[in-house]
């Protein structure tokens, strides 16, 4: 490792060399390490288990030292390092061409291995380190008052008169990001760095300090019954601290909006091996790392459009956009004799609409987040809703929201494979308050003519995948008490949504009665979607980011 400072980089060699080498030819590969790193221009700190007792004069002790000698690099004296009730050996190394005084070493008992642990401190070198930066919007209590009187005094006539959905949603954005823009400002900020949460109180640092006491008793007596209350203490200190763990966990999962995304934040950070993604890590492309921010961007865009047709090619189905063109299909669901009507919304349903919305700061193309709007719903609700009832007079959704902006998310396998990446996609705030108004009215419909069935879970209010495993279970209980055989037939369809085609839908929409302008509201929500893919990338510490 390399640690910049201000005089000059300060590398730090980890070593260890196992009991059982040969200590020539050990120190001969170290040799060739310092050699080849040229270590004898740089300021070096080599540490680590060495194996080579610098309390007793022997043979291995001279071959070291000696070496390290030939590259100006001296071995610091330290206290025993490993110590038990018949011996006391300092096998552990900090060794370094730094000047002496400038070095502090400490050594520290922690119970951790039979070793104690060696801290090296290092005076005199001021570390530069370069501030984490993003460029982004302040969203700062005073700048949204500001932004709250500039949408108050705002005249929606321009989108109260407009001829269509489109032209009145597309003057409403343009106020919503001059105001934005005059309001809250894109600077230049330092990243705010979450710290971890220690787990750790009074009785824990006490049961520490009675376990480390155990533990030098037995060091020191080797005793059998002393290694008994050294390990006792152990096992008492390891369940405090596990506790400790347990309940910052289950706090922390009880505190989030999110609990599914919370546990699994919480599984993600206990299992072994985990590393965040690096930001700017290379993707593969027909055998060669691409590494530009936009062209990766670009291509992640490209394969996340595709999707769907390249699963539907390997599974030689129709394209999604041809499905299902027999117009004598009868769909599994019987004609319905009702027809559904988009009804005219009004303030208290669009309010209320709003206030449903989770307070989260992400937000679509148009940078406001569920947080802004329910900070300016006052001011919004007016426009919203002459928007709102266009879009139903009309059946037009507008073209502005069906944008979205689309992040690529790890989930398994090598980082460089586009195919290991799921797109997670951010809709506009607006796009959702629309959303939940029509949901509305279609569950209202549904229910009411008794079209769902009862066997249905998914996207229900009440209902969830808990209580279809438990309705499933009950299932089977009953009839296994009745002496009857059960099988199951479980489906999983390879991106089942994306495959969807839309005419497919249409149809499905008019067998349950949603036909005219209701149907032509649905196809129109539906298509002419775009999506903007986009990545961050650090450089010098600046956060950039890349469309």
């Amino acid at each position: 490792a390399s640690v910049a400072s201000t005089d000059k980089n300060i590398h730090i060699l980890g070593v260890y060399r196992s009991p059982r080498e040969n200590t020539r030819a050990s120190v001969n590969v170290l040799s060739n390490i310092l050699d080849y790193t040229q270590a004898h221009n740089k300021h070096l700190v080599l540490i680590g288990d060495i194996n080579i007792d610098r309390m007793k004069k022997t043979t291995d002790n001279t071959i070291l030292e000696t070496e390290l000698h030939t590259h100006n690099i001296k071995r610091l004296p330290l206290l025993a390092t490993r110590i038990t009730h018949d011996t006391a050996t300092s096998i552990d190394c900090i060794c370094t061409n730094i000047p002496e005084y400038n070095i502090d070493t400490v050594i520290l008992q922690t119970g951790l291995s039979d070793h104690t642990a060696q801290i090296c401190q290092i005076n005199g070198y001021e570390i530069s380190t370069l501030p984490q930066t993003s460029f982004k919007r302040q969203f700062s209590p005073t700048n949204l008052d500001y932004l709250k009187s500039l949408l108050m005094n705002k005249k929606w006539d321009t989108i109260n008169l407009a001829p269509d959905a489109d032209t009145a949603y597309d003057n409403f954005l343009e106020v919503l990001k001059l105001s934005l823009d005059i309001a809250c400002p894109k600077k230049r900020s330092k990243r705010k760095t979450n710290k971890k949460t220690l787990c750790h109180d009074n009785e824990t640092k006490h049961l520490k300090d009675i376990f480390l006491k155990a533990l030098n008793k037995y060091e020191m007596t080797g005793n059998i019954q002393d290694k008994a209350v050294m390990v006792e203490r152990k096992k008492n200190y390891d369940k405090k601290l596990r506790t400790l763990r347990q309940n910052a966990n289950s706090h922390f999962i009880e505190s989030a909006g999110n609990k599914s995304k919370a546990i699994w934040t919480v599984i993600n950070n206990e299992r072994k091996g985990q590393h965040k993604l690096p930001s700017q890590s290379g993707i593969i492309i027909n055998d060669k790392v691409l590494n530009n921010p936009s062209e990766v961007a670009e291509h992640f865009n490209t394969f996340f459009s595709q999707v769907a047709e390249t699963t539907l090619k390997l599974s030689n189905h129709k394209t999604a956009g041809n499905q299902d063109n027999n117009e004598n299909d009868q769909s599994i669901v019987d004609k319905c004799q009702t027809v559904f009507n988009l009804s005219p919304t009004n303030y208290r349903e669009v309010r209320a609409a709003i206030y449903s919305l989770k307070s989260k700061p992400s937000s679509g193309m148009d940078e406001y987040s569920s947080k802004i709007v329910k900070y300016c719903a006052d001011e919004l609700i007016p426009p919203l809703v002459s928007i709102i009832n266009q879009s139903f007079r009309l059946g037009q959704f507008p073209t502005a929201l069906k944008q979205s902006k689309v992040y690529p998310k790890h989930k398994k396998g090598p980082a460089t494979e586009v195919q290991n990446y799921r797109p997670i996609s951010l809709v506009s705030t607006f796009s959702k308050i629309i959303e939940k108004v029509v949901l509305n009215r279609l569950m209202t419909y549904l229910e009411q003519h008794n079209i769902v069935t009862n066997c249905q879970h998914g996207f229900l209010k009440g209902k969830s995948t808990t209580s279809a495993i438990i309705s499933l279970v009950e299932y089977i209980i009953d009839q296994i008490d009745k002496g009857k055989y059960i099988s199951a037939l479980l489906l999983d369809y390879s991106k089942a949504f994306d495959c969807l085609g839309h005419d497919l839908i249409s149809k499905k929409l008019k067998s349950l009665g949603i036909t005219g302008i209701a149907n032509n509201w649905f196809m129109s929500y539906l298509s002419g979607r775009t999506q903007v893919v986009e990545i961050q990338s650090i450089t010098l510490g600046h956060k950039n980011t890349y469309q």
